[in-house]
């Protein structure tokens, strides 16, 4: 579906020096922040929230996500000695099962890193893992001749290649320190075992049921795993296990994104996707590379501010941010910049 973004950061918060977290074996490893003081995801996919508690104040690092189990992966991994981009990855990763609606290993990404410590700088890296277009598609394929409306939106002529599990394994293997295995271990767990849903899940669920997917064969797989049996309505509490996810999720920890590309999986990928009308195929798959981008970088009150490129839509200009640094953040004491989340990992 035609959806935009939702995204998670792994942040570090005193400026000009590593520290470590204060919580339980995370003390041992400064080193940490030292190597990547800032990974950020950008997940093709959308979702809109609004805050609803007060801010939680962190000063030492803090993992932040739209979802809170997908928090508590991130969190479990910096608590395993784990450093930023393993956090991030759990976290994606775990998303792709609690937030299907809104990220998931059929979509795609973008990965903002930044690798230095403190004061002294260090590369900025940015992974372009977005979705591709299959190689059959053409420029005025949604606008031919009794063509669905909708079909850049909804069916399987809106799949393209999928780059997230590629960009997530890659960033992973390039810059993390844990095994694979061990950082999709929580997302792993959640769609085996299931987790409660929240009230934003369900009003999707519901709205999905609404739109999208009354009767309509196209989409029957995901009403019987997304949708509460019998036709109930969703509501928060109701458990979602995804068993068919969780051994895919499986497979990738094991033998790498190569398990998701080819084989077995993508070859199950595309018959489906051909069996609906689409055009993805088992080569588009195989063929599918993430690429590297030049960050955009600039500045706001002396601080170097590195965002994704303008294709992102992270980003719009530099005129703009500019033009904010009339508005003072508000002084907060001290020396230390302070950021606001949805998880504590000092305590």
């Amino acid at each position: 579906m035609g959806l935009d973004s939702t995204s998670l950061a792994i942040l570090p918060v005193r400026r000009g020096r590593a520290e470590p977290i204060e919580s339980g074996p995370m003390r041992q490893h400064a080193s940490l922040w030292a190597r990547f003081l800032l990974c950020t995801v950008g997940l093709s996919a959308s979702s809109t929230w609004a805050a609803s508690e007060s801010p939680v104040w962190g000063t030492h690092g803090m993992v932040v996500t739209s979802q809170a189990d997908a928090t508590l992966a991130g969190h479990e991994m910096l608590e395993r000695g784990g450093n930023a981009v393993d956090a991030a990855v759990a976290s994606a990763f775990a998303l792709s099962v609690t937030q299907p609606f809104s990220s998931g290993i059929g979509g795609g990404c973008f990965l903002l890193i930044r690798i230095g410590d403190g004061d002294s700088g260090g590369d900025i890296i940015a992974i372009d893992a977005r979705e591709t277009a299959p190689a059959a598609a053409t420029r005025d394929m949604y606008i031919e001749p009794d063509m669905d409306e909708h079909a850049s939106l909804a069916g399987a002529l809106a799949v393209a290649t999928p780059g997230l599990v590629q960009g997530l394994v890659e960033a992973q293997e390039r810059f993390g320190r844990l095994p694979l295995a061990v950082v999709m271990q929580p997302a792993i767990a959640l769609a085996r075992e299931g987790f409660g849903i929240g009230l934003y899940h369900a009003r999707m669920i519901e709205a999905m049921r609404r739109r999208l997917l009354p009767d309509d064969p196209r989409f029957a797989e995901t009403a019987r795993i997304q949708f509460p049996r019998g036709g109930l309505p969703a509501r928060p509490g109701w458990r979602l296990v995804q068993a068919d996810l969780a051994r895919t999720l499986e497979l990738i920890a094991n033998e790498g994104a190569e398990a998701y590309y080819s084989g077995a999986t993508a070859r199950l990928i595309a018959t489906e996707v051909k069996a609906l009308g689409g055009i993805l195929t088992e080569s588009d798959l195989a063929s599918y590379e993430t690429k590297q981008r030049a960050p955009v970088v600039g500045t706001y009150r002396g601080i170097e501010v590195a965002s994704y490129p303008e294709h992102s839509r992270r980003l719009r200009s530099g005129r703009a941010r500019t033009g904010r640094q009339r508005f003072a953040p508000r002084d907060r004491g001290g020396d230390e910049a302070r950021l606001c989340g949805s998880r504590r990992l000092s305590r």
